[in-house]
């Protein structure tokens, strides 16, 4: 990672997650400061829209390398899974078992003649 991105993302991480706390929707929701306590979300917000900037001041492949260090850095456990995502799976699993492994797939070449065939 860029050494601008580390410098701005140390700074970021001593703000983020101050100043926020969770809803039961479990969305960010704002805390209102205390008096004469710095605004700690805005900074974060602020320290954001710099890496923002800064991102796209970088090359395709420099942002590419960025996206897959941010991708690597999460965790699967860290994402949560909504109930409905899950009811889907399950759904649709359900919807295979009873289907031959033969039939749960179309050979290439049978899509292939479908997709070309529709064309003129």
């Amino acid at each position: 990672m860029p050494q601008r991105f580390r410098t701005v993302l140390e700074r970021e991480q001593g703000s983020v997650g101050r100043g926020v706390c969770r809803s039961s929707a479990d969305r960010p929701v704002r805390s209102v400061p205390h008096v004469g306590e710095r605004n700690r979300y805005a900074e974060a917000m602020l320290a954001k829209s710099e890496i923002q900037r800064e991102a796209l001041n970088l090359s395709a492949q420099e942002r590419i390398e960025l996206v897959v260090e941010l991708w690597d850095s999460l965790a699967p456990g860290e994402i949560p899974v909504p109930d409905w995502q899950r009811d889907l799976i399950r759904d649709r699993l359900a919807a295979l078992e009873g289907v031959l492994p033969e039939e749960r797939s179309v050979p290439w070449d049978a899509v292939r003649k479908r997709i070309f065939s529709d064309k003129t």
